[in-house]
């Protein structure tokens, strides 16, 4: 190609290239690196995409010499020009910011035939068999050119047709029909084949389950708005160890096998073997279900008098909750033996109370629905002031004088370190044992129980223990 002369690719997909180039300096004017890019423009408004470079370093000049030559391998496609109005040219950047560009070849492209097909996908719905017309459009074809065309399609009834579009309707409305392609000839030529996709649309429906939302023995539920030519293919519970169901169509009848909460589905399909499953949800069977963890929370040994609240979690299926207490012999009630319900919490689960009369007395939570009720309930002991928090025990009293065996015992648990109810047995305590002058002889912290004394000389002692709520225990010892 000579010098910047127009570049016509004619109708190849992609041409190679080779530019080459020649930068020129004053003599004796020493240079750094210089970056020599091949720039193609889409457009002349465009600045250009680097399509290949070149780097010249300060020695390829050699002695004095003004001239360097050198060259760029490139490729051009296409897709990357316009039919016209596209440029290719050389830009030079020294180290130093100085550019150069040469002048630039214009690119230019012959323009190609092309057909589209219109639409180009369909989504049918069972049962839908409407038209539908399929256009292909030409592009670009040669002056005098005979354009023919062959369509492809089976499943589908030819409504009316030209040579550029057909209106076809589906043979049925359960099978799907085929694809629709057409393949256009210039001139007897083949051309690439144009194909809409066709689609089953989504099973999609607004049928429902209707029935109760509870039963204590059985009910019966029903599928609503079901469209024509679907059917209700089968039933299913959810947990079959709380509920079973059986089906006939479009009906079912649930039955109680325990207690819980249980969903039931129903599948249905159309008449194209779609299917589609619909819920029902958070159905409550049998009385209320009580899970047995967690516990009822509150003190399990609070002190006559104190105010205390105690709550559950709720119960599957109940609609409603209900609180006594139980101080035995028969003796329950909401205001009994000194206990007194003062307030209730959030949909009754919880209660806030004034400690009742010592003793041993069961706080009840009664569940209720129209099946029946559950309880969940707390054994509680209480305390008079005058009780100690936990009984200090001595391996004996009194003890042998360096006996191996000498030890102070903490309870087990300490209901003062749990008021809760947790059973917070590994809690820290501690045990203080004075002298008869008030002199402090020993002192131990420990999670264990056991506090061995066996080092403590003839004499009364006494021994102050210590737990992690604060009270204080306190016990006479005597060694011999």
């Amino acid at each position: 190609m000579s010098n910047c002369s127009s570049i016509d690719l004619e109708d190849n997909s992609s041409v190679s290239l080779t530019i080459y180039f020649k930068l020129t300096k004053p003599s004796n004017q020493a240079l750094g690196t210089t970056n020599v890019k091949a720039l193609l423009k889409y457009s002349s408004s465009s600045n250009g995409n680097e399509k290949g470079s070149y780097t010249v370093l300060s020695n390829s000049w050699g002695n004095n010499n003004t001239e360097f030559y050198g060259q760029i391998p490139i490729n051009v496609s296409e897709n990357e020009i316009q039919v016209n109005g596209s440029s290719i040219f050389i830009k030079s950047i020294t180290d130093s910011g100085v550019e150069s560009n040469s002048c630039e070849y214009s690119l230019e492209k012959d323009e190609v035939p092309s057909f589209t097909l219109s639409p180009t996908s369909i989504n049918l719905s069972c049962g839908d068999t409407s038209s539908r017309t399929f256009t292909v459009t030409p592009s670009n074809i040669p002056s005098g050119a005979n354009v023919t065309y062959q369509w492809s399609h089976s499943g589908w009834s030819l409504v009316s047709s030209t040579d550029t579009s057909r209106t076809l309707q589906p043979n049925s409305g359960t099978s799907l029909p085929s694809n629709v392609s057409v393949t256009p000839y210039i001139n007897g030529v083949v051309q690439s084949t144009e194909t809409c996709s066709v689609n089953r649309s989504p099973f999609t429906t607004q049928a429902t389950i209707s029935g109760n939302s509870s039963l204590c023995s059985t009910a019966t539920y029903s599928v609503n708005n079901l469209p024509a030519g679907v059917s209700v293919t089968s039933w299913s519970c959810s947990f079959p160890d709380i509920a079973t169901i059986s089906g006939n169509g479009n009906q079912a009848t649930l039955t109680a096998t325990g207690n819980g909460t249980v969903a039931i589905t129903a599948t249905l399909t159309n008449a194209c073997g779609q299917t589609k499953v619909i819920t029902k949800a958070n159905i409550s069977v049998g009385a209320p279900n009580f899970s047995p963890y967690p516990e009822m929370s509150g003190d399990s040994n609070p002190m006559v008098g104190e105010y205390k609240t105690y709550a559950v979690t709720g119960a599957e299926g109940a609609t409603s909750y209900s609180w006594y207490f139980d101080v035995g012999n028969g003796v329950t009630g909401t205001n009994v033996d000194g206990w007194e319900i003062l307030s209730y919490g959030y949909q009754n689960k919880s209660i806030n109370v004034r400690v009742g009369n010592p003793g041993t007395t069961v706080v009840v939570c009664k569940a209720t629905n129209s099946c029946g009720n559950r309880i969940k309930y707390k054994y509680v002991t209480v305390r008079s002031p005058s009780d100690p928090c936990g009984e200090l025990r001595l391996s004996s009293n009194p003890m042998k004088s360096g006996n191996s065996t000498n030890r102070i015992i903490y309870p087990p648990i300490d209901p003062c370190d749990d008021p809760y109810g947790n059973k917070t047995a590994n809690s820290k305590k501690t045990v203080e044992i004075f002298n008869q002058y008030g002199e402090k002889v020993y002192s131990q912290s420990q999670t264990e129980n056991d506090f061995y004394v066996n080092d403590l000389k003839k004499g009364f002692y006494i021994v102050k223990s210590q737990t992690v709520s604060g009270k204080t225990m306190t016990e006479k010892l005597i060694v011999e």
